[in-house]
């Protein structure tokens, strides 16, 4: 639904967006607002703006209808690209800032921190044009209600919208106010999910139908999804390798496992340091917008692990392996936590720490520098601007070692070690900044990547990461009452959680214990359950995506989609599912049918929009294997069978148990494998392979 203005209060302009760098921070600030307070990064940036910038808070509205003025609400994050344009061509800029200090209540929000906010904003302005991201800049009457909002807007346009929406505000506030009830109504509108009619899960033929629905959309030639933008979609990327194993569909698996050979491959991958940048702005995954985000990153472990488990494919590997260096090297705090991300930008610069000049390469790698030339790419198809290039690859390094005649040992020690020698140099370059808040959500991902690598690759490194990176959010982010924290930066925990900060939590918990079968996991998991249906629930609907405890916005918002992060509803489910399963809980497991059932038409229209929860589906479509490994070997045994990707298997067990479907298979002189479907079991066997051809 799109509402259209009057010429009284806006002309929409075409504005063109420029590479105007951020400015370099001094030491002496002419100018100084309320966010120097702050502990955000983003906020931090623009604590010393011209613009009397004041965070967030319920007094707000209270003040502007105090002194009758609108309300900017200007959102973004410490890596956003374009938030830095917007700030160095606009904020800083003192007679834009005089402007709006004269006549609006100016508030800046990170949209990390306060993600309740930005999920209420963005819906509104997604009423408006289908142009949303960041920075997003919102108008809103004294009384709370939006009439206005976009992204990034020129020094021009921004002056010349601010005077049109003041104008407006005086001689026409009515018409303002009857804009903002238009986008209420509307957001109220996509608020409400009817039931649905169905009271059967998604079936087998709707889910194969969801994987042809996504072909139109798919790049056969580059993979991704079409567009001269690119981001890693891993909750279509996963379901994909899903139905491949269900449906044993070749086609489709060529299909992911070519996109994630070009990503890998492609600039949007640091091919010296590891670790995945957000997206990219090109088809081809080669010209990335150079922020690296925790939760890209920790998705991306998931999906190449599964992949690995797949096909293993060395590559895959290796790519798994770099990542991991990179967050232990770059976003590991001291307490075990991993911070949320990498700025684009360096000194004033996109992509200055990652890109490389053909004479600084020469000059550093000497004789090695006519391979590396065409290894990475130096030449037409690495060329960023100027004389920037980014390192890519091209071909496969089997196919590469064999041009070289070298072995695949040979090519890897001599990658190796190039490698060590750019990132050693790189480190002198000055970095990007890091936004070094830690996220629940995001850490919890993370974990949940960690666990996948740990099942593909069976390094203990990976499990102890992951069980560290727990202990910190049970230690720091879980209150005494039982309620999570969302963010942390420099010891101190703030704002109340949100649903994705317990919905991934309690997944990583539950990936935890399906790994070391330690019950405490499970324990710590059903806790959090327990609070969130108490605290987020709504009787027979998905869950809201902030607490009854929480301060009330304008809507209180339900998150469905499944975006470049699974929507934490769709999580939930799968929560519902496992623990339901695990603990033998027939209310946790109707829970989640009926979410299923309210969300099957929605889903099934429009299925790459809800990736995830079709991932679910697969738990409930088709047979879920109720896997028990029980007996003193249980752990040797559980790490093989972990090996191998089960998207519709609960594995449970250990040397002892308290779980239901665990109860009586315990032999002291043997460890026993036994695959049930519904709490019926098939004999029992010693072998992992005897295990897997009872799959079904």
């Amino acid at each position: 639904m799109i509402y259209k203005y009057s010429i009284l209060i806006i002309t929409i302009l075409a504005f063109q967006l420029s590479g105007c760098a951020q400015k370099p921070k001094k030491e002496k600030h002419a100018h100084t607002n309320a966010l120097v307070n702050e502990t955000s990064p983003y906020l931090l940036q623009h604590a010393h703006n011209p613009v009397n910038w004041i965070p967030w808070s319920d007094d707000i509205y209270t003040k502007a209808q105090a002194e009758n003025k609108l309300v900017i609400v200007s959102i973004g994050y410490s890596s956003c690209h374009w938030c830095h344009v917007m700030e160095t061509e606009s904020f800083e800029n003192d007679s834009i800032a005089q402007y709006m200090n004269d006549h609006f209540i100016c508030v800046k929000v990170d949209r990390e921190e306060r993600m309740d906010v930005d999920q209420v904003y963005m819906s509104s302005v997604s009423m408006l044009t289908e142009n949303t991201g960041w920075p997003l800049n919102c108008f809103v009457l004294p009384n709370g209600d939006l009439f206005h909002g976009g992204t990034y807007y020129s020094p021009d346009g921004w002056i010349k919208l601010l005077k049109n929406v003041q104008e407006a505000f005086v001689k026409s506030p009515q018409e303002l106010q009857s804009y903002a009830d238009q986008i209420k109504t509307g957001i109220s509108s996509n608020q409400f999910i009817e039931i649905g009619q169905d009271s059967g899960a998604i079936s087998q033929d709707e889910l194969k139908e969801s994987i042809t629905s996504i072909q139109p959309y798919w790049d056969l030639k580059y993979g991704g999804f079409k567009g001269n933008t690119k981001f890693p979609m891993t909750s279509v990327f996963n379901l994909m390798l899903n139905h491949a194993y269900l449906e044993k569909d070749t086609a489709v698996l060529n299909q992911i496992t070519m996109t994630l050979d070009l990503m890998m491959r492609g600039g949007i991958y640091d091919q010296i340091g590891g670790g995945f940048s957000r997206y990219t702005t090109d088809e081809k995954w080669k010209v990335p917008h150079f922020e690296k985000t925790l939760y890209n990153n920790g998705e991306l472990l998931t999906v190449y692990s599964n992949a690995f488990k797949m096909t293993k494919n060395k590559s895959y590997q290796h790519t798994i392996e770099q990542t991991i260096e990179w967050l232990k090297r770059e976003m590991m705090s001291k307490d075990n936590s991993f911070y949320s991300a990498l700025d684009a930008d360096s000194d004033g610069e996109e992509g200055k720490f990652y890109v490389w000049s053909k004479n600084e390469l020469k000059d550093i790698l000497g004789s090695d520098f006519d391979w590396v030339r065409e290894y990475y790419n130096v030449n037409y198809q690495g060329l960023w601007e100027e004389d920037k290039y980014i390192l890519l690859r091209t071909e496969s390094d089997a196919n590469f070692a064999s041009k070289m005649k070298w072995t695949s040992k040979d090519l890897h020690a001599n990658v190796k070690r190039v490698n060590d020698i750019l990132l050693e140099k790189r480190s002198e370059r000055i970095r990007p900044g890091t936004d070094d808040k830690s996220i629940t959500s995001w850490n919890s991902m993370t974990i949940s990547g960690l666990v996948s690598a740990y099942e593909a690759l069976g390094n203990e490194e990976y499990l102890t990461l992951a069980k560290n990176n727990m202990k910190w959010i049970l230690k720091d982010q879980l209150k005494k009452d039982g309620s999570l924290f969302h963010t942390a930066k420099d010891g101190k925990s703030s704002i109340d959680g949100f649903l994705d900060d317990y919905a991934f939590t309690i997944k990583a918990l539950v990936d935890l214990y399906e790994v070391t079968f330690d019950e405490s996991y499970l324990t710590q998991a059903e806790h959090l359950l327990r609070y969130t249906n108490t605290h987020f629930n709504i009787e027979k609907r998905p869950f809201y995506y902030y607490s009854n405890g929480n301060e009330s916005l304008a809507v209180r918002p339900i998150e469905l989609n499944d975006r470049v992060i699974p929507s934490s509803n769709s999580v939930m489910v799968e929560n519902l599912i496992k623990l339901g399963t695990l603990f033998e809980n027939s209310e946790y497991l109707s829970q989640a049918n009926s979410m299923m059932r309210q969300m099957k038409e929605n889903i099934t229209l429009k299925s790459y929009s809800y990736a995830n929860w079709y991932n679910q589906s697969l738990l409930l479509s088709y047979p879920l294997n109720e896997i028990a490994i029980t007996g003193n070997s249980s752990l040797i045994k559980l790490k093989t069978l972990n090996q191998n990707h089960l998207p519709n298997a609960i594995i449970m067990g250990g040397t002892k148990s308290t779980l239901p479907l665990t109860q009586g298979k315990f032999d002291s002189n043997s460890t026993r494998i036994f695959v049930c479907q519904k709490k019926v079991c098939q004999l029992p066997v010693t072998s992992v392979l005897d295990a897997l051809k009872q799959l079904k």
